[in-house]
């Protein structure tokens, strides 16, 4: 959460906010009442905690593609604000790389994830290490995916987990976004390979 509310600050266009009215965001599809927001009132009658307009999700949208750092990588995740799209601040293991993992839509437009760091990143308890050829490097994400970045303090595992909106019932408008983004981002012959 510290990680959403610090990006919910710095960079908010990566970012699902509660109670967003955003037709683009995945809020429209958080009705549950266990999704909804926690409501604390003090001693004074007084609110307590998280606004409205608090953070709850990242939200990689593809409309956010012109803010990326580096566009034809994807939303970059790491330690460093001057290289990373989603910023993990410093960890007490030294274990988050500068650029530790990248999340990114290929030419077929599928969710893919690929490991940049030193120490590797566990998605769908699968190790993905960049600079170690035993392991593969990207995999393949999805709803209900899970990323994590270890460590030996409980305090500073990193832990997402990939929720996908569906896209049956805007299949036209998201073919049309994923040839802008293909475009926007893409280098090179790749470019048109989206068209």
């Amino acid at each position: 959460m510290k990680i959403v509310e610090n990006t919910a600050e710095t960079r908010p266009e990566h970012v699902l906010f509660r109670n967003s009215l955003d037709p683009d965001s995945m809020n429209a599809s958080l009705t549950d009442i266990e999704e909804q927001e926690t409501i604390i009132i003090n001693g004074n009658g007084e609110r307590v905690g998280q606004s409205s307009r608090a953070g709850a999700d990242l939200a990689l949208r593809m409309s956010s593609a012109h803010t990326l750092r580096f566009k034809d990588l994807g939303f970059i995740f790491g330690r460093n604000p001057n290289s990373a799209d989603i910023v993990f601040g410093q960890d007490s293991g030294k274990r988050i790389s500068n650029q530790h993992f990248r999340i990114y839509l290929n030419l077929d437009g599928i969710l893919m994830i690929e490991d940049l760091s030193t120490n590797g990143t566990i998605v769908d308890d699968q190790l993905l290490k960049h600079k170690d050829k035993r392991f593969s490097r990207t995999r393949m994400c999805g709803s209900g995916s899970i990323i994590c970045i270890q460590s030996s303090n409980d305090a500073d595992m990193i832990k997402f987990v990939v929720r996908v909106p569906s896209r049956v019932s805007h299949i036209d408008r998201f073919r049309a976004n994923l040839r802008e983004f293909i475009a926007d981002c893409a280098k090179g012959d790749d470019k048109h390979k989206g068209q």
